[in-house]
């Protein structure tokens, strides 16, 4: 029997932070790493031991050369539309309470950002994988870019379909933000928002158990994850998640140090994909993605560095010898 598989399709960006403890406008010197959210979750379901391909846009020059050796280091399989666009950048400062963190992009005219639907044919990158994942970053990013994650979510019929709704403000505003991803939510199977995503940005109702209810019943979707972090870098943070289902609620919860928490979210989401499509147990799913989430945040960058090996031993041994 074949492994399951997930394909996603999304951005990758160069991601610079200044060393922990300097500030952006000040730093004489970048970390740099890849981040990305779609390319994070591709990285995250395939540690947990499911084939990932990932699809994207990049030029072929050294910037997209660096994205495509780290996407292969992770053993997630790229399939890339050509450009002669740029890669985006991304800075991201690190801050222990009380500064907290700040994202700046730097993604305009993009490869991404400038793909139109002339010129993509997603039967030459999608295949026959048992789920698709995309995002509201990815609809957020050019002008072509909602009607393309919707033509992916159509792509393979069959696959279990699969989004997140990961509204970004510094990449749209809300109305806009709304409008387009209520027009993907009925092609939705599995659906991961944040409490304020539900009731806050779409409006599907005064609790997310309304929003919830409201989203099985008329909109179809099967599984929604609603996943919940707390905790600044410097401290103990929690990560919580309630999946729903017909009938069903699964509740879950995982403590761990916060030294990074970009790509938390993604890595819990990838992992609860990962675990699902595995052994298709919603209990289970929910809490490789919480555990997930408090892995991922104990080192830097966004990719998750963990196995599914070390997701079912966190926190039972001190030092591992």
């Amino acid at each position: 029997m074949s492994k399951p598989s997930l394909t996603t399709f999304g951005e990758a960006m160069i991601r610079f932070s200044p060393p922990m403890g300097e500030r952006t406008s000040r730093t004489d010197s970048f970390n740099v790493s890849i981040g990305g959210a779609e390319l994070n979750v591709a990285i995250s379901a395939k540690a947990m031991g499911i084939d990932s391909t990932w699809i994207s846009s990049l030029p072929d020059d050294e910037h997209g050369a660096r994205i495509l050796r780290h996407c292969r280091e992770f053993e997630v399989k790229p399939s890339i539309i050509p450009s002669r666009a740029r890669v985006g950048l991304y800075f991201a400062e690190l801050g222990p309470a009380p500064r907290g963190s700040t994202v700046h992009y730097d993604r305009a005219g993009s490869a991404f950002a400038e793909l139109s639907k002339t010129e993509v044919d997603f039967s030459h990158h999608v295949g026959s994988p048992a789920a698709l994942f995309s995002s509201g970053i990815s609809m957020a990013v050019g002008k072509d870019s909602p009607e393309l994650v919707e033509d992916f979510l159509d792509s393979s019929p069959g696959a279990l379909r699969c989004f997140e709704v990961n509204y970004r403000s510094k990449l749209w505003d809300r109305e806009s933000a709304a409008a387009a991803i209520k027009r993907v939510l009925g092609k939705v199977d599995v659906l991961f928002a944040s409490p304020q995503d539900l009731t806050d940005l779409l409006h599907l109702g005064k609790s997310v158990h309304e929003a919830t209810q409201h989203l099985m019943d008329e909109l179809g979707v099967k599984l929604i994850s609603v996943p919940s972090r707390t905790g600044n870098i410097g401290e103990v943070g929690t990560n919580s998640a309630i999946t729903y289902s017909s009938g069903s609620k699964c509740e879950s919860s995982a403590d761990g140090f916060v030294l990074d928490p970009i790509g938390a979210g993604d890595a819990g989401t990838g992992a609860f994909l990962g675990e699902y499509l595995v052994t298709g147990d919603v209990a289970l799913a929910t809490e490789a993605s919480v555990h997930a989430s408090a892995f991922k945040q104990t080192h830097y960058g966004d990719a998750a560095q963990f196995s599914r090996h070390e997701l079912s031993e966190a926190g039972i041994y001190r030092v591992k010898r």
